[in-house]
């Protein structure tokens, strides 16, 4: 399981992504920036760090586009963290702030099971196989940023 912590402090505003990402993970940075823009929310005008752990694993999953905007939107007080608890987030984002389908989803669950989790928000399009697991996890399907 991949764990995604967010951190800002003062400085010039940049947006780094941190834990041996390699260049499609790296390159999320500009995705998620505008899908947040673009679902109406707003981007932390600070120095943001993304820390995906464990920092020994390379990470090569455009999926973490999600969990990544997730933590920005929870940073920024736009979402509240105490909603989100227990929840795992995976999705690809496109610019316009749409969750894209990803491969793996069914292994993607049966982690997000192995750890205990309550929830998983994954992209509509992978729905339909999601629920094979719907018995063990409360899967929530989303067309895009906005619905989470």
């Amino acid at each position: 399981m991949i764990y995604v912590d967010c951190d800002s402090n003062q400085g010039l505003p940049n947006f780094s992504i941190i834990g041996m990402a390699d260049k499609s993970v790296s390159e999320s940075r500009e995705r998620i920036r505008s899908a947040i823009v673009n679902s109406d929310f707003s981007f932390p005008k600070h120095k943001i760090i993304a820390n995906l752990a464990p920092a020994g694993i390379k990470k090569t999953y455009t999926g973490l586009d999600l969990a990544i905007a997730i933590g920005l939107l929870v940073l920024s007080k736009q979402l509240l963290q105490t909603d989100l608890a227990s929840s795992s987030f995976v999705g690809e984002l496109a610019l316009n702030g749409e969750i894209r389908p990803v491969r793996g989803i069914i292994s993607v669950i049966e982690c997000a099971i192995k750890n205990q989790l309550e929830q998983i928000f994954i992209p509509k399009a992978n729905a339909k196989v999601a629920a094979l697991l719907a018995d063990r996890i409360q899967i929530f399907p989303a067309k895009n940023l906005q619905q989470i």
